[in-house]
């Protein structure tokens, strides 16, 4: 059997993959900053405080969904990767049972 080396796709390569990451980052860093702007605002920071904090925490909030975004979608790329495998199989075995039968 020949000896196969599938090429791998990046995350920044996958078209979905890339789109839903940039998504989540964008989400992230709106709620972040709308989380930390209301949070200062009702404890009564002043204006320049409040959005230096806001934009901290966008920037936090960013971070942490590009990481959840990243470990989402890599565990949904193999989970896809292994599906096509399965099928690729399951193909082949019924292929090889026609030409078994066929015989």
């Amino acid at each position: 059997m020949a000896d196969v080396n599938p090429s791998l796709v990046s995350l920044s390569d996958h078209p979905r993959a890339a789109r839903g990451i940039r998504t989540a980052k964008a989400a992230g860093g709106l709620v972040g900053f709308a989380v930390v702007a209301v949070g200062s605002w009702m404890h009564h920071t002043p204006l320049p405080d409040t959005l230096l904090r806001a934009v901290v925490g966008g920037i936090g909030g960013n971070m942490l969904a590009w990481f959840g975004a990243i470990v989402v979608w890599q565990h949904m790329l193999e989970g896809e990767a292994i599906a096509a495998v399965r099928r690729a199989a399951a193909e082949r075995r019924a292929r090889a049972e026609r030409a078994a039968v066929g015989n």
